[in-house]
């Protein structure tokens, strides 16, 4: 079996490549495996986010692998039935292949303990067969199929297919401007268009370059503020009229950039798109460790802080749904991850099943409460510090209503 040839039109998810290439050789040579007493994996559940390849990584397989395959149709009235049918004809080749699409659904259904009862039986009795028989099925959430389906001896493998990271996303583009015909590489080699692009599905992806392509089809070279401008019409509901927005909002957003850009060793821009009446800062923070997330807290306080600042009030909308952010990430700090060297854990439920007393609920929340103050204090010292970077920064997004990674770098690293 060769491993270059096999899934080669998925971009990128090497390691769910890797994983999948041992299933399918495990599986062909089962035989050599079984007269050890080995069983070998006959079973594989996909799940995660919708359009990330799932049901095409699922028949990209069955190609391969060049079997009978049998295709459960999702239309049918009577599961139960159509579950037996589909392994009795299975069961009478050699080696064949059961896709299951959207598996979540048999469980919706009103019959639901019959369709699990008649699954497990099939599952189980694959080991017995003579025959053998790969099962391929995909789901969004992995937490609505039942614990007994997915264990071990039935599916044996639950594998996330997530979205693209940062270099599988450069990937994708390199591909796709070939596709289109697109020249200018220029826009790819930074990141700044990945960055633009990342949490996004391959799906959102191709979108955001179709429509790109169609909008500014005129244009013989394209810029990064033009995949800026399909994104935040495909996403954000911002449509090409230049607006006036209120310097609030500008302010506000451009403290949340500048004081994640004080911890640019772990936090990358994105981008800061403003709206009508409302803005969005977004950046990449892939890596949630107890410095990153004591970041994010003085982060989300830094629009509230900045307004202070400038205005000496608040006036913004977006600064409750801020503070709301600021005290999750504390909360999460004290109460899931310990606080320094400390663990003062409080889950919703003790391993005893009783609620936490309220002393312990109290004496946590005078820890939240010293986290945010120390938050507060040092994130304005820090903005009055650079307050003049802050009002460049919020100029130039009243100017453009959007700034992209490269834009705030620019004003913030001057890179």
């Amino acid at each position: 079996m060769n491993r270059e040839n096999f899934l080669s039109e998925v971009i990128g998810l090497d390691e769910i490549k890797d994983e999948l290439f041992n299933v399918v050789k495990w599986f062909k040579e089962s035989e050599k495996y079984e007269q050890r007493g080995l069983s070998v994996p006959k079973g594989v559940i996909l799940y995660g986010h919708p359009g990330n390849g799932k049901t095409m990584i699922l028949r990209n397989i069955a190609h391969y692998l060049d079997i009978p395959t049998y295709i459960f149709p999702n239309n049918t009235k009577n599961i139960v039935e159509t579950i037996d049918s589909l392994f009795k004809e299975a069961s009478k080749n050699k080696k064949s292949i059961i896709i299951i699409d959207e598996i979540d659904l048999l469980f919706n259904a009103d019959d639901e303990s019959y369709v699990q009862r008649s699954l497990q039986e099939h599952l189980d009795g694959i080991e017995k067969n003579e025959n053998d028989i790969l099962i391929l099925a995909a789901c969004n959430h992995i937490r609505d199929i039942p614990q007994p389906i997915r264990r071990q001896g039935r599916f044996s493998r639950s594998i996330e297919v997530h979205c693209p990271k940062l270099v599988d996303i450069n990937k994708i583009l390199i591909k796709l401007f070939n596709d289109f015909n697109i020249e200018n590489k220029d826009v790819i080699y930074d990141n700044s268009l990945a960055k633009l692009l990342s949490w996004k599905n391959f799906t959102e992806i191709k979108s955001i370059i179709n429509d790109t392509l169609i909008r500014f089809s005129n244009k013989k070279e394209l810029t990064l503020d033009d995949f800026l401008t399909s994104y935040n019409i495909i996403f954000s509901g911002y449509y090409e009229h230049k607006i006036n927005p209120p310097y609030e909002i500008c302010i506000h957003e451009a403290g949340h950039a500048l004081v994640a850009n004080k911890y640019k060793e772990f936090i990358e821009h994105n981008y800061i798109i403003i709206k009508e009446d409302s803005g969005l800062y977004e950046s990449s923070n892939p890596k949630m460790s107890y410095k990153n997330k004591l970041a994010r807290i003085h982060i989300a306080l830094a629009g509230t802080i900045a307004e202070k600042i400038i205005f000496n009030k608040n006036t913004y909308g977006g600064n409750e749904e801020d503070l709301d952010t600021a005290r999750n990430y504390a909360y999460n700090l004290v109460n899931c991850c310990g606080y320094k060297s400390c663990w003062r854990t409080l889950t919703s439920l003790n391993s005893d099943g009783r609620k936490p007393t309220s002393f312990k609920v109290r004496k946590n929340e005078i820890i939240i409460e010293k986290i945010l103050r120390k938050a507060e204090k040092e994130t304005y010292r820090y903005i009055k510090k650079h307050k003049n970077k802050l009002i460049e920064l919020a100029n130039k997004l009243q100017e453009k209503n959007m700034l992209s990674s490269k834009d705030i770098n620019q004003i913030l690293n001057n890179n």
